[in-house]
């Protein structure tokens, strides 16, 4: 009895909390589940498919042993070290390119998550920032060229650069599975562990500055792993400096190729990987914490901070915030967050070391999670791609001393449980983003994310500029009409609501929204040069110019705000016109007086 209590209770509570969390049944808890709620955007037949193969996952054994032969089955077309050369080559280049096709095939349909037209908009103009130059170098090179050569949309030639950068990934991760899995089944569970974390999203036509980054890591952990059975010493800091140049949140990485830079001189050090002490590895622990602990202290523009005198601000000292992390964490690999954490912990605290690998891997992971989830982000629609870099090195970890348990009966039905759910979110975060259902995601996830972020950018305005970005006019008018009645007193929701009307050609409606807009804000100047601009279209001169003499009063008295909504050649042409239209309303005057003076 106690076996079985053993065998079936964790996965059991496990698949009984996610429901719970997934569904709310009951008073809404307030809690945002944007990191495992997918389920709730696909029809019931395959919301029942997924539970029913949970179930019998869980509660039916031989369920389980076809999962791990199938698990095996993957493990045989790693091939392992002892394979042919010829064999190996095919692991290693046909299983990439088949997943790429795949992934390109899954690609976004709409880019609605990240900063993907901030990062567009600044390849376009060449802006390199420091933190990121080498991916904005590349992007920037290849819209100079590939485009004019290809005859390509610019932003396709981005998403078609992201998505190759699969390619180095996924070779890293079969070379990952077979230097770190010793049979076939355990190189199976490795990559595919690889293939279930969040960051595959960036290779399925995702435009942002991570993918090259997060591919070179995997490559450098790769080769720090080969580099300590004799292949290239070279190779894991060349793999590490590109991936630095690409991205700068790659030196979180920099501690395995510090062992092993060590290892390599020092005979007395390479006896300490083999056998680690607890008192140097807890030492370092405790200072990459209390560096990090630190960081918000030093540097208050990344970092969350312990207090804020600005009332909804999120600070460190909040739950709402850690709930916002540990969604991140799931996202980032659920295998990864809800057992690769906690054993990371135990390792460093207990001191169970037993091999080198658990400590290289350890020093993989432990520096990006204490520090990312410190940083400032905004998670859920936008930066939920930083965090994700947490779960290559996590779903390493957990996978090893997975590896290094060889769990017993009655541990295996969770393990299992776990990468099934594991590879379940990851391909439906990616599903649903190639879907239509990413359109009433996006809305959900940004009506209620807590971060400070939206108390100057309410949500619908913020969902209305995605829509607009992606050509997506009528769900652009229905959100904004909703933030009208959301927000009554910001006029910038009923200017945007105007806006989108006059973008539409509806012109009699765009008027109606500016008069209303100026109703409830009569300085606020955008509506002005709108209500300018609509009278043109209609052929209201009268309209056209004391809307137009209205902005040239306001840019007499307070040049600096004019120039913040309307442009200098704007501004001209106004003047011009408004000068234009009065010489006429001059010329009708004098007409008409000398008509009255004939009569």
């Amino acid at each position: 009895m106690k076996s079985l209590i053993r065998r079936f209770l964790p996965p059991l509570a496990l698949l009984g909390v996610l429901a719970l969390l997934v569904y709310q049944p009951g008073a809404p808890v307030h809690l945002r589940n944007w990191g495992f709620h997918f389920l709730t955007y696909f029809p019931l037949p395959v919301s029942l498919l997924f539970w029913l193969s949970a179930a019998l996952l869980t509660l039916w054994s031989p369920a389980g042993r076809l999962f791990g032969r199938g698990i095996e089955a993957w493990g045989h077309l790693l091939a392992d070290g002892g394979a042919s050369a010829f064999r190996k080559r095919i692991a290693d280049t046909g299983i990439p390119v088949l997943l790429v096709g795949l992934f390109w095939i899954l690609r976004s349909r709409y880019a609605f998550l990240g900063d993907n037209w901030l990062r567009y908009d600044q390849a376009l103009r060449g802006i390199h920032l420091p933190y990121e130059w080498g991916t904005m170098v590349l992007f920037h090179q290849a819209l100079k060229w590939i485009p004019a050569v290809l005859k390509i949309e610019p932003r396709v030639v981005l998403s078609i650069l992201n998505t190759l950068a699969g390619l180095p990934y996924l070779a890293a991760s079969v070379l990952l599975a077979r230097v770190l899995g010793k049979s076939a089944y355990q190189r199976g569970f490795i990559q595919l562990g690889l293939l279930a974390i969040g960051a595959l999203q960036f290779y399925c036509g995702y435009v942002e500055a991570y993918s090259w980054a997060l591919a070179f890591i995997a490559l450098s952990l790769a080769a720090v792993f080969r580099a300590f059975e004799g292949k290239s010493r070279l190779l894991p800091f060349i793999f590490f400096a590109i991936a630095v140049l690409l991205h700068a949140i790659a030196a979180l990485f920099a501690l395995p190729l510090l062992l092993l830079l060590v290892h390599f001189f020092s005979e007395p050090f390479s006896d300490f990987l083999e056998r680690p002490r607890s008192g140097p590895v807890r030492l370092t622990a405790l200072m990459i914490l209390l560096g990090a602990l630190a960081s918000p202290l030093l540097m208050p523009e990344l970092f969350h901070q312990y207090t804020s005198p600005r009332p909804g601000d999120l600070t460190l000292l909040q739950p709402a915030l850690w709930w916002e992390r540990l969604n991140g964490l799931i996202l980032a690999a659920p295998l990864g967050a809800l057992i690769g954490l906690p054993l990371l912990l135990r390792f460093l605290v207990k001191g169970d070391y037993q091999n080198r690998e658990r400590l290289i891997l350890a020093a993989a992971a432990f520096p990006p999670v204490v520090v990312l989830v410190l940083m400032k982000m905004v998670l859920g629609s936008a930066d939920w791609d930083i965090i994700a870099f947490t779960g290559l090195p996590l779903i390493l970890f957990a996978s090893v001393w997975i590896r290094d348990r060889k769990y017993k009966e009655t541990g295996q039905p969770l393990i299992t449980l776990l990468l099934f759910l594991s590879l379940c979110n990851t391909w439906s975060f990616i599903t649903i983003n190639h879907g239509n259902a990413s359109i009433q995601r996006i809305k959900d996830i940004i009506a209620d994310d807590p971060a400070p972020y939206y108390q100057n950018h309410p949500p619908p305005m913020h969902a209305a500029f995605l829509f607009y970005s992606n050509n997506l006019q009528e769900q652009r008018r229905e959100v904004l009409q909703q933030g009208v009645l959301e927000y009554p007193d910001d006029p910038r929701m009923v200017y945007n609501l105007a806006v989108a009307c006059y973008e539409s050609g509806e012109l009699d409606k765009a008027r109606y929204w500016t008069l209303e807009a100026l109703a409830r804000n009569s300085g606020y100047l955008p509506p002005v040069y709108l209500l300018y601009l609509i009278a043109g279209q209609r052929g209201d001169d009268h309209e056209k110019r004391l809307a137009g003499e209205t902005i040239l009063r306001a840019h007499d008295e307070d040049p600096a705000m004019t120039s913040r909504y309307i442009q200098p050649d704007q501004l001209e042409e106004v003047r011009n016109t408004v000068e234009r239209l009065r010489s006429r309303g001059r010329t009708d005057e004098e007409r008409n007086s000398q008509d009255h003076v004939e009569d």
